[in-house]
Parts: C-alpha cells; structure tokens; sequence
C-alpha cells in the first residue's frame, strides 16, 4: 500500500487543526476589538475541529484495519463496505446537522455574531460573509454542493476504480 494512502487520515486530520488555526489567526483582530466574542470563536472552531475530524478517524480505522485498502474506497458505498458506510452516513449526517443549526437553532446568528470564519475569495479579494441571511445562504450553496458531491461519488461509485491505478 502506497503510504500516502495509509496516513492520509492523519495528514487530513494535522491540516484540519491547522486550518483551526488559520481561522484563529484570522479572527484575532475580531477578538482584539471586541474580547467578548472569545469564547464564542474558541467554542465554534473546537466545535470544527471536533466534528471535522470523525471523518478521517472513521477512514484511519478502516485503512488500519484492513477494511479499505485506501482512502477512495471510503466513498464507494456501493460496495456495502463498513467503513464506507460509516464514513458515507457520518458526512450525510454532519450535513443534516449543520443545516439544522444554521437554519433553525441559531447557527447564522452565531456565525454573523462572530465574522471572519465565513468568508469566500472573489478576484483575489477576501470577503467576509456578515450578515445572516448571506451565512444561510453561503451554507445552501456548501451543503448542497457537498451532498452532491457524495451523492454522486456513492451513485457513480468509480473512484476507486482510479484509486487502484495511482502508486501501484
């Protein structure tokens, strides 16, 4: 097995809690002018750090375990494998859980509470999405395109065909 493939969870996982920290760094003028959103920020990114780590836990188990060879096997439910079930439901789940929030538990509001953690490039400028029904909006479009996206890789079920050919 290619050792890319057999830490890629662990790598996906390092630059998960890097990533946290980008955000960190990004929001800390937010933080500086107004040191009451702290708690809020530190709650909201260890909450990303925690729910966006189970996927590659799910998939190092799997690949330690010998149930998948790689880490594409983990999109391909149609083999009915365990872990790609796990790892397929997990990221359905997080989707449906992430629209309840920001739809209908004040999720938006939180995140408008709290900017610099959404935000989108457009022409080189970075933007932040500030107001409430910007977030709610920025969020169709993430779940939709994610849910599609898995839609497709579990109806399609042809990444890992390609996954056999690459470091082999």
């Amino acid at each position: 097995m290619n050792m890319l493939f057999t830490f890629f969870p662990l790598l996906a996982m390092v630059v998960t809690i890097i990533n946290a920290f980008i955000m960190k760094g990004r929001v800390r003028p937010h933080i500086d002018q107004n040191p009451e959103l702290e708690p809020g920020y530190n709650k909201l990114l260890k909450g990303f750090v925690f729910f966006s780590t189970i996927p590659w836990l799910i998939m190092g188990f799997g690949i330690l375990t010998g149930l998948v060879n790689d880490p594409l096997e983990c999109l391909n439910i149609r083999s009915m494998n365990p872990v790609a079930i796990a790892f397929s439901s997990y990221c359905f789940a997080m989707y449906l859980v992430a629209a309840y929030w920001v739809y209908f538990n004040g999720g938006a509001e939180m995140l408008a509470a709290h900017p610099g953690l959404i935000a989108y490039h457009f022409f080189g400028t970075r933007r932040e999405v500030t107001s409430v029904n910007g977030i709610k909006g920025f969020f169709a479009i993430m779940i939709f395109s994610g849910v599609g996206a898995l839609a497709a890789f579990c109806a399609a079920g042809f990444l890992p065909h390609l996954s056999h050919t690459i470091g082999r």
